[in-house]
């Protein structure tokens, strides 16, 4: 059986989602589920197309919140209101890791939209998004997997006036993590990562290699580098160092 599929979901008030009202979410219509459990600190339902959703409620909020959260959506003031969090699981879940990932993202949004949710975490990530953000990037992904939640990006500051950025979570889909690095003063660094990301999850047969071009227009041509990762002991990374636009 694969691993789990998981999720942290942030909660203002430390009580379960209803689950009537789950039931009753047009994210839930079709998918045959179930009642299994109802108890003060866990719900569990049965889905139709095989295997589970676990939801455990824990009357504090995650261990390991931190800084790190604030790299997504999420904002300091959601973090001091956190209060307890929702352990999200899928168990038995069937289809590709793109299948499973899109699937499970829409449990996991009408969670969000069922309880007093402030944000939540997708997989193994670092960061939490906003509930809103989270639902709305659920529905922009319009039934594909949203890359933008299932894999994290985090930034740091270089030498020479310089920002990089770096993927978490590629390894998901049996990709290589993104290094991208580019001048403060330059635009579109971003938006090229968002782009690589998201092909490179929902197009499985296209391929980045080291000596490889790419850039942020058609006439820009940066090489493609494999290098050490940023963090000690990770697998190489490919990397990219833009100049100023």
């Amino acid at each position: 059986m694969a691993d789990p599929d998981l999720s942290l979901v942030l909660l203002g008030k430390a009580e379960l989602p209803d689950a009537k009202e789950l039931l009753a979410s047009p994210r839930f219509e079709g998918l045959g589920a179930t009642v299994e459990r109802l108890a003060a600190d866990q719900l569990v339902f049965g889905l139709g197309s095989g295997g589970h959703l676990l939801i455990s409620l824990i009357e504090t909020p995650p261990p390991e919140l931190g800084p790190q959260a604030l790299f997504g959506s999420l904002s300091e003031t959601a973090l001091e209101e956190a209060k307890a969090h929702l352990i999200v699981a899928g168990i038995g879940l069937s289809g590709s890791r793109t299948e499973r990932d899109a699937y499970f993202a829409q449990l996991v949004a009408a969670i969000l939209e069922c309880s007093s949710s402030l944000g939540a975490s997708f997989g193994e990530g670092l960061c939490y998004q906003d509930a809103k953000f989270f639902t709305r990037a659920v529905d922009a992904a319009d039934g594909e997997v949203p890359v933008f939640l299932t894999v994290d990006i985090t930034a740091a500051p270089e030498p020479g006036e310089r920002i990089s950025f770096l993927t978490h979570g590629m390894g998901r889909y049996g990709r290589e993590e993104l290094f991208l690095t580019a001048p403060l003063s330059g635009e579109g660094a971003l938006p090229l990562m968002f782009e690589l990301m998201h092909w490179l999850v929902t197009e499985p047969e296209r391929a980045i290699r080291p000596g490889d071009t790419l850039g942020r227009t058609e006439d820009e041509r940066i090489p493609v580098q494999r290098s050490p990762s940023p963090i000690e002991g990770d697998p190489d990374v490919l990397r990219l160092d833009l100049e100023a636009d």
